[in-house]
């Protein structure tokens, strides 16, 4: 993790792109396993590790889940469940590992759970981007909010930003495409510009594909965030670690990310390297053959060589017609001396 990343530089545009590991459900709801992806996201440097909180009565309608055949996903998200105390004890891992810690909430009771230990920020899962009760709830404590928004159209989009702006405006979204895993031509990095035009904010890139190729591209595209889902052994049981990248290739995004810090500044100044490569590798004015005094310069006694050390090749047609002061012999450098 960098030493400048934070949450709140996202909104300051003050640091590098901020890095985040998508533990998600992939730790299966072991607090003992959960540590260690905490400790693998810290080494790779990932700015911050998310968990899901998970309330399923406050979360689902089991009647409605049971109504299609969903009764299975109400099971896997309770045996998800962690407790307030297990939030801290994960949120106080984190903070020893020198990484943040992060939640998606599913419910207004989550939320406040959250906001109970004091989570620096909420993840809003693409789910909720209509959701204005929970965006409300969130959005009124205070704190950011990172908001994802697969499955939802730039309309939709733009109305849950202004409906956040009554509360707060501190608010990042991210570009989104809510498959598992995302083929890669139905990622459009494009919509990043598109939505940092349309909503003034900082704009991430929530990445289901295979791979970090996407999340790279994003990066070199002007993403503020990257949201990437992360297990320490794809060979872990788990519907989502398929589109997880394991630690080694996390420790890769980091670095590409430190290379968009490194890369991203303005046009400048030739640096101290270039002009002394430019004073070879740039042409000047010299002559094809023997000029004799007094003659004119024209196309057919006078060309452009290395080095660029005489007249700049860009001054050519300007000094065609002027006429010599001495006879210049051929292939010389012509001077300015040479010439009336």
């Amino acid at each position: 993790m960098s030493d400048t990343n934070s949450i709140e530089g996202i909104f300051a545009d003050s640091t590098g792109p901020y890095i985040i590991a998508e533990a998600g459900v992939n730790y299966l709801g072991r607090i003992d396993l959960a540590k260690v992806f905490i400790e693998e996201a810290a080494a790779a440097g990932a700015d911050a590790i998310k968990f899901q909180t998970h309330i399923p009565e406050a979360e689902m309608s089991a009647p409605g889940m049971e109504s299609l055949d969903m009764e299975d996903l109400y099971e896997r998200m309770s045996e998800q469940a962690l407790s307030i105390e297990e939030h801290r004890t994960l949120q106080q891992y984190c903070q020893s590992k020198g990484i943040d810690f992060l939640s998606t909430p599913f419910s207004p009771e989550a939320v406040k759970l959250l906001d109970e230990i004091d989570t620096p920020a909420y993840k809003i899962g693409s789910g909720e981007v209509t959701n204005y009760h929970i965006l409300k709830i969130a959005a009124k404590t205070g704190k950011p909010l990172l908001v994802s928004t697969g499955m939802h159209s730039m309309s939709a989009i733009e109305d849950a930003a202004e409906f956040i702006s009554q509360y707060t405006d501190r608010v990042a979204f991210f570009y989104c495409v809510s498959e598992y895993p995302t083929p890669i031509e139905n990622v459009n990095l494009g919509a990043i510009q598109e939505m940092k035009d349309a909503l003034n904010a900082p704009i991430g890139f929530s990445d289901h594909t295979q791979g970090i190729e996407a999340s790279v591209v994003a990066l070199a595209q002007g993403a503020d965030i990257i949201e990437k889902h992360f297990t320490i052994d794809r060979r872990l049981p788990g519907g989502d670690q398929e589109v997880s990248i394991e630690p080694d290739e996390l420790g890769e995004l980091v670095e590409y990310a430190n290379v968009v810090v490194e890369t991203r500044g303005n046009r400048v100044p030739p640096t101290e390297t270039e002009a002394g490569i430019a004073e070879w590798a740039r042409h000047s004015i010299v002559s094809k053959t023997v000029i004799p005094q007094g003659a004119e310069l024209t196309e057919s006694n006078i060309t452009t060589k290395r080095p660029g050390t005489g007249i700049p090749a860009s001054e050519f047609f300007e000094i065609l017609g002027k006429t010599t002061t001495t006879q210049i012999e051929a292939d010389s450098i012509i001077d300015r001396t040479d010439l009336e």
